[in-house]
């Protein structure tokens, strides 16, 4: 709309104008010298106009010419840089499908010649220490540092990372503590932070960095409570003294208490300071609000310091509520057979024995009907019983005496 304004401006002013050329023509005189030149007015005017028009062609042209060399060294660098970039495309695809010595030549020769290297020397990096190359690694590790500017806290992240996946967790463990400080609400930092300590077994530490944990929200909540019961565990397996062991296990939220594998440690810990009392009031307590076939297994270990008539009572009350559980039956004629009880032990451990129970369950029957001069029935029981599993107590006792 705004240039079909201008032509009808433009073919007004020439109207006009030819009107009154028709009318007073007029001249033009050029002179130079003894030379003179006259010319109509239109023709002047035309002969102006076309010579300004050359002029201008002319100095595009000119200006165009001198301008070829720059244009051809832009289009030279920018065909460089489609190529280093399609080349670090491609090396990205080779780390990808585990190429690694192709990924890192290429990642290499064309971290220079991109806007952002960073990511290329840390692919470089990764794709190296696959290949056990960690001088290499390192050096690319530096170059990302030295791009990077003030802003290290990614590259000391995946540096850390990629040390920690070498093997080298001890050695990365002050830089994650002062990128945590520097970070504080870096869920990553904390994130691998609590990985190295979790490596190292360093439970003391990793209790304290359960805080921040929670409140970066580095981890779930559910995984937070994994944690903690791990920590827990270990804290009372690693006890020297049964005053540190019953301060642990006091100072442990009741949620955590009843953790299987915290409760175990527990109780195993219980029976290596031969505190049977103890073991009794905990595992009647846990089984009160959670059946575990495991402690109940556990059940039928506790002697000496407790009447075995008491203990067969409270075995035997639990089966009114799980009378097919092996464990408990093993538990159960256990403990009859030791209060004097032969013959109810003797079914007990015979319909344990029946629902695929422990290898103990056919150790205990084949010990009663050896007492009840049944060799030969005796014989067949401990021939089965080869063949059963072995109780959980009694693996993790052989792993620990290996």
């Amino acid at each position: 709309m705004f240039y079909l304004l201008i032509l009808c401006v433009v073919i007004g002013v020439v109207s006009v104008a030819t009107i009154y050329v028709i009318d007073e023509p007029g001249f033009i005189m050029l002179q130079w010298g003894v030379w003179q030149v006259e010319l109509s007015l239109v023709l002047g005017m035309l002969l102006i106009v076309l010579v300004t028009l050359l002029l201008f062609v002319g100095l595009e042209v000119l200006t165009g010419i001198v301008r070829i060399p720059g244009r051809l060294g832009r289009s030279y660098r920018e065909y460089r840089e489609q190529k280093k970039y399609a080349a670090s495309v491609k090396g990205l695809k080779h780390l990808l499908l585990g190429e690694w010595a192709k990924a890192e030549q290429l990642l290499d020769a064309s971290a220079p010649y991109l806007p952002q290297p960073v990511i290329s020397y840390l692919a470089a990096a990764y794709a190296a220490q696959q290949q056990g190359k960690i001088a290499r690694r390192d050096k690319y590790l530096n170059k990302a540092r030295e791009l990077n500017g003030d802003n290290k806290g990614l590259v000391s992240l995946i540096s850390c990372r990629l040390r920690m996946a070498y093997g080298e967790t001890g050695l990365v463990i002050d830089e994650l503590k002062k990128l945590c400080a520097q970070m504080p609400k870096n869920a990553q930092a904390f994130d691998l932070l609590a990985d190295a300590y979790e490596k190292l077994e360093n439970w003391e530490a990793l209790e304290s960095l359960l805080p921040h944990l929670q409140k970066t929200r580095a981890r779930s909540a559910e995984d937070i409570r994994t944690l903690t019961a791990t920590i827990t565990r270990h804290r009372l397996q690693k006890a020297q003294h049964p005053t540190e062991l019953q301060s642990i296990w006091k100072g442990t939220p009741n949620a955590v208490q009843m953790n299987p594998n915290v409760t175990i440690a527990y109780i195993r810990k219980l029976f290596q300071y031969n505190r049977h009392q103890e073991v009794d009031k905990v595992i009647r307590g846990i089984l009160s609000k959670r059946w575990d076939s495991e402690l109940a297994y556990l059940y039928g270990l506790v002697n000496g310091q407790v009447e075995d008539r008491h203990l067969y009572d409270v075995a035997n009350k639990w089966l009114e509520s799980h009378p097919d559980d092996p464990d408990l039956l093993l538990t159960a004629g256990r403990l009859a057979r030791r209060a004097g009880r032969l013959k109810n032990a003797e079914a007990h451990l015979k319909k344990s024995v029946e629902l695929g129970g422990r290898r103990e369950a056919y150790e205990e029957l084949g010990g009663l009907l050896e007492e009840q001069h049944a060799a030969a029935d005796a014989f067949n029981v401990y021939k089965a019983g080869t063949e059963a599993p072995v109780s959980r107590l009694q693996t993790d006792s052989q792993d620990s005496a290996g």
